[in-house]
């Protein structure tokens, strides 16, 4: 529902251009290895 709402949301600012909205924040997990794109 969240990536719905996200794409409803930027539907009303492209003028009728297409686009994809893709929802990527589920990528942010914490674990415990530490790197540099790590979750702060």
């Amino acid at each position: 529902m969240g990536a719905s709402n996200g794409a409803a949301f930027l539907q009303e600012f492209v003028n009728g251009l297409p686009f994809i909205h893709c929802d990527i924040a589920g990528t942010a997990a914490k674990s415990k290895t530490k790197r540099g794109t790590g979750v702060m």
